[in-house]
């Protein structure tokens, strides 16, 4: 009886050892699963902790830039990093327990970044999610909805004001005889016209117009051949969404408002910058500030005479003295024929003087009613979120990340930076081996936005 109890028990504790080894052995499995899981995620915030500061710094962008502020371009240092981070997760004989025992033995064989998304690819999109996503948190979406509604009245405006110019002209020529003898005898303001000659010889005439102290005006310049919009620029292999929801009428122009925000501009200058007149550059692309700016005040100049051409058209009062002048001025020079065409001379100069003046005072830090003085007022930033909305996405993205190098590469350590080496999404393999045996692939994609 005794022989078949010792049997029995012997049957049993070797059923019960068997389900502890597999139970240990299940245990264990999952522990090394559970570490390689955790200590993947762990290493990719830890590579993502290592974004480029100044770009954080000046504008809010969370890129990791791979160059480690080093000459290496490309992901051999970030791969280097993720796999060293990995082992660091995986080392458990500094932690002090069971005399610096490691139980899970697990090592990272390779760390291969499988995919990129770069700051430059698909016009920047990753720069203007981000963007986007700053306005949003700073709560400007409310204020961007009323701005919007004004984009369709300003290009209405633009529109119409140099068509009536553009007639007007065409109109004054065809009537016109011994134009310098009518001008001079009606005592126009033509300075505008003949400043608008010399501006062929002298690139500063047009600011000349409108500003008062031009010794302070910006001179600097810059090789567009060193920048992104004008050089190669490496290229990320993730695929984006068919539908750009940043492209959006608020989200463009959110986008525009916060590139107001981070860059310079001729009212409001940017410390440390290359290029002073920041925003001046996006608009136009010249390569110097004095060219962006005239760019820039020329467009104002004709966009605030046409709109002074419009007022000049609805003010009856105004039409009926030009065309008593005009008369007179006709009898005068013994030319009746040449009455409309001396009318539309005036008012062209008159609208023109105006709009000079309207200019000078947005160049002054001044609003100025966009149409009339019951619509909104508008000052000189306002006017460049405008042109910057009317300006293509992908002209306004390219020439940003120009002004985004340019301001990098003026801080400590970062002569070399460039935006296409950057990047806030990637997707990551690692090869684990543990020493009991077991070997892990892990696939993980990490992206800033999300």
């Amino acid at each position: 009886m005794k022989a078949y109890v010792t049997v029995f028990y012997s049957l049993i504790v070797s059923v019960c050892l068997m389900l502890l080894v597999g139970l240990l052995y299940g245990v264990r499995e999952n522990a090394l699963r559970m570490k390689a899981d955790y200590s993947m995620n762990a290493s990719m915030d830890a590579v993502m902790s290592e974004y480029n500061r100044e770009l954080f710094k000046q504008y809010g962008l969370l890129f990791i830039d791979m160059s480690y502020q080093s000459e290496t371009v490309g992901k051999v240092i970030t791969e280097e990093h993720l796999k060293s981070y990995l082992n660091q997760n995986f080392n458990e004989t500094t932690l002090g327990i069971w005399d610096g025992i490691d139980f899970l033995k697990l090592k990272c064989l390779s760390a291969d970044i499988t995919g990129l998304r770069i700051a430059s690819d698909h016009k920047a999109l990753a720069i203007r999610k981000q963007a986007v996503d700053y306005m949003l948190r700073e709560s400007k979406i409310a204020y961007a909805e009323d701005f919007l509604k004004l984009i369709p009245q300003f290009e209405e405006i633009e529109v119409s004001g140099e068509k009536a110019l553009a007639d007007a002209r065409e109109r004054a020529n065809e009537k016109k005889i011994d134009k310098d003898r009518v001008l001079k005898e009606a005592e126009i303001p033509v300075f505008f016209v003949e400043k608008e000659e010399d501006a062929s010889l002298n690139f500063l005439s047009s600011l000349k117009l409108v500003i008062k102290d031009i010794d302070k005006i910006s001179r600097t310049g810059i090789n567009k051949e060193n920048y992104i919009s004008k050089r190669k620029s490496n290229k990320g292999n993730m695929d984006e969404e068919k539908e750009d929801v940043v492209e959006s009428a608020v989200n463009k122009l959110l986008f525009r408002m916060y590139l107001n925000e981070v860059c310079g501009s001729y009212i409001e200058n940017k410390k440390d910058s290359r290029l002073t007149y920041q925003l001046e550059y996006i608009i136009a692309g010249k390569d110097n500030d004095p060219d962006n700016l005239e760019s820039v005040v020329n467009r104002l100049l004709m966009f605030r005479t046409g709109t002074q051409y419009m007022l000049l058209q609805e003010n009856a009062v105004e039409k009926t003295a030009i065309k008593i002048l005009s008369q007179v001025i006709s009898v005068i020079i013994l030319a009746p024929e040449a009455e409309e065409g001396i009318a539309q001379t005036i008012e062209i100069g008159l609208s023109t003087y105006r709009g000079v003046q309207d200019t000078k005072k947005l160049m002054a830090g001044e609003k100025m009613p966009l149409y009339g003085d019951d619509s909104a007022e508008l000052g000189y930033g306002d006017y460049l979120d405008i042109f910057m909305y009317l300006t293509s996405t992908g002209t306004v993205a390219d020439r940003f990340m120009d002004i985004i190098e340019m301001d990098i590469r003026n801080t400590k350590d970062n002569e070399r930076f460039l935006i296409d080496n950057c990047f806030d999404r990637f997707e990551a393999t690692a090869f684990i081996k543990s020493d009991y045996g077991y070997e892990y692939e892990i696939k993980r994609e990490y992206d800033v936005t999300n």
